[in-house]
């Protein structure tokens, strides 16, 4: 039985479809609401009938179940938003701020983090640090590189877990038991392509350094990304 097609009353069930002065009277009911004129010349109709009481009940609850309808239509059509595909160390000139609503960092994805070649290479600087002093060093958004299943961590950060002249980028796959770093890069920024391998989409990086800009481009190997090409340029003054 069809919720917007037929209505409970004292009665039992009254069919719109069968009832065409009450279908109109429904449909202007919902539409303009019980104050309008519209309304009022169909609720004049009704009167002096014994069932007057009973109609008016069941146009509020025709109303009912069709606002019901439309919220579900619309929540089932509602697509998710669509998820950054370029990150940048600042905003501004067109560019989005895509660290401005930074998301807390699991301890295990720190965990990831400290235990990477770049921290390693810092060992000295970062071995004062407490876990929330470190913790205060990265900014990170969640993504979802392959599936909505699979949760993925773009992390950016500063000194001494980034560069002087651009910040240290990294992508963490998270898992309960062993989240994992799977891209690094020094660059002040880098986008997700269209192309991919492994199921992984490609990602290029760019990076200004002393009057010059460098491109690489990664790939996924089935592990992890790797780098396959850099070109550089003279950057314009």
């Amino acid at each position: 039985m069809n919720a917007a097609s037929s209505v409970p009353t004292g009665l039992g069930l009254v069919s719109i479809a069968a009832n065409p002065t009450l279908k109109r009277g429904a449909k202007k009911y919902c539409a303009y609401g019980a104050g309008a004129p519209a309304l009022r010349n169909a609720e004049q109709k009704m009167r002096g009938s014994a069932m007057d009481a009973k109609v008016r009940v069941a146009l509020w609850m025709i109303c009912a179940a069709f606002a019901a309808g439309i919220a579900i239509a619309q929540t089932k059509d509602k697509k998710p938003a669509a998820e950054p595909r370029a990150f940048y160390e600042e905003c501004g000139g067109g560019r989005p701020c895509s660290f401005d609503n930074p998301v807390s960092i699991p301890n295990n994805v720190l965990d990831a983090l400290r235990a990477t070649e770049e921290a390693r290479s810092m060992h000295d600087a970062l071995a004062r640090l407490n876990r929330e002093e470190f913790a205060g060093l990265f900014k990170a958004i969640k993504i979802h590189l392959v599936s909505p299943s699979e949760l993925d961590y773009v992390v950016m950060g500063e000194f001494p877990m980034g560069g002087a002249d651009a910040p240290w980028f990294w992508i963490v796959r998270f898992d309960k038991a062993s989240p994992k770093v799977i891209f690094f890069t020094f660059a002040n920024s880098f986008e997700l392509l269209n192309s991919g391998h492994s199921g992984y989409p490609d990602i290029r990086s760019l990076a200004y350094v002393g009057g010059v800009t460098y491109t690489e481009i990664y790939q996924y190997n089935g592990q992890h990304y790797v780098l396959m090409h850099r070109y550089h340029k003279e950057t314009p003054p």
